[in-house]
């Protein structure tokens, strides 16, 4: 309890609340997983992207979807210290990410 709220105060932590899940998701976390990744639900963003050795972390994000103020500060934290953090918007994203191509485009 101790380190987590030594977290919040660092604003490392997201607030606690219900957050809505973005509609696109599960498609997303899926088209992954078929292309061989390991999809975790945990935070800091919705899902950590476990590929070719590596761990990413992954925001899914609708069309018009907005970042909250903690995700914006995390997002910046990571820019600043050159970390890279994914963020799916599509199916596309996904393929891009993975270094995947749509077949016969």
């Amino acid at each position: 309890m101790r380190f987590a709220k030594t977290l919040t105060t660092l604003n490392l932590m997201p607030p606690r609340y219900a957050a809505r899940r973005d509609s696109n998701d599960l498609i997303l976390a899926h088209t992954a997983m078929k292309l061989g990744a390991r999809m975790v639900f945990a935070g800091p963003l919705d899902w950590w992207c476990g590929y070719r050795g590596k761990w990413y972390p992954v925001e899914m994000k609708s069309a018009r979807g907005k970042y909250t103020d903690f995700q914006t500060k995390f997002l910046a934290q990571c820019e600043a210290d050159d970390l890279p953090v994914w963020t799916w918007r599509s199916v596309d994203d996904v393929l891009k990410s993975l270094g995947a191509y749509r077949e016969g485009v």
